[in-house]
């Protein structure tokens, strides 16, 4: 824990910056900026930009790593980017991939026990994987937490 009486004396300006997932207006000009500055590290790259397809994908992504996802996500692509433009299939796959704790179910009839498993795992992600934080946030011990993402979704006994 920080100690108080140092917080207060370090807090005189606080300045709240919503997560990058919440302000995808800025992702070009970040990517911009990230670019300039990889292509100034490594000049060698012949790496220039990032085609719209990309770009669209990286729009799409919940950036659970933030703005340093981002950044380092550029500069490995200009240190292995093989064209002047990096397209989707350059991407990492965890990029635009829909994410695995998906809480829409269209329709489907699923079980308490699932629903709990892929809201345990979405605000697992949400959470940047840190099991404590998300165990607190869900109020439950780290066991139970455990037990929820190891849930496997239930099959109907018809469907066999």
């Amino acid at each position: 824990m920080f100690r108080e009486d140092l917080l207060y004396r370090l807090d005189i300006v606080s300045i709240e910056i919503p997560p990058l997932r919440q302000r995808r207006e800025d992702i070009p000009a970040l990517l911009d900026h990230f670019l300039a500055r990889a292509r100034q590290k490594h000049p060698q790259s012949c790496v220039v930009g990032f085609s719209k397809a990309a770009l669209e994908k990286l729009l799409d992504h919940r950036w659970p790593g933030n703005v340093r996802e981002l950044e380092h996500l550029v500069e490995r692509m200009v240190l292995l980017g093989r064209a002047r433009e990096v397209g989707v299939d350059e991407l990492p796959r965890s990029i635009g991939q829909q994410s695995s704790a998906s809480l829409t179910f269209q329709g489907d009839i699923v079980t308490m026990r699932d629903v709990q498993s892929r809201y345990a795992t979405w605000v697992l992600e949400t959470l940047g994987g840190k099991r404590m934080l998300t165990a607190e946030k869900l109020d439950v011990d780290i066991k139970t937490l455990a037990r929820l993402l190891k849930a496997e979704p239930e099959q109907d006994e018809n469907e066999a």
